[in-house]
């Protein structure tokens, strides 16, 4: 099955929450991806090679995830597992770009949210009785 991706830019050199994505469902797993254009002043930011890429996400309900993301022609790109979207409500999250060495140099983007509404569908709902 194909998911399906949402294409968004966030400016490095401006703050506070940028862009707000609609449509995360309750128990989506592995079928929504976030393609993420980092942009400085309207150019194109270039993510450096041999870094590492991470999505830090703060759910509704106060926990926080760590993902690592991939980079995909200079865009930095996350799929949404099910527990990132286990509970209902504004996901918050940003992106985490760290270079190696001795002195690790550290450029987080602004925030992102992800509206995650309920589904209607319960599991529990369908029981098995005697019939």
């Amino acid at each position: 099955m194909e998911g399906t991706k949402y294409r968004i830019n966030l400016d490095v050199q401006q703050g506070g929450v940028q862009q707000t994505l609609m449509g995360f469902r309750v128990g989506d797993a592995l079928s929504r991806t976030v393609s993420i254009h980092l942009v400085e002043r309207g150019a194109a930011y270039q993510v450096p090679a041999g870094c590492v890429v991470t999505l830090y996400a703060q759910k509704p309900d106060g926990t926080v995830s760590y993902s690592l993301c991939s980079v995909e022609d200079g865009a930095v790109e996350h799929t949404f597992t099910s527990g990132e979207l286990a509970a209902a409500g504004e996901v918050l999250c940003e992106v985490r770009i760290t270079t190696g060495g001795d002195t690790p140099v550290v450029l987080s983007s602004p925030q992102f949210g992800v509206i995650v509404e309920n589904v209607l569908q319960d599991d529990d709902a369908i029981a098995s009785t005697n019939e």
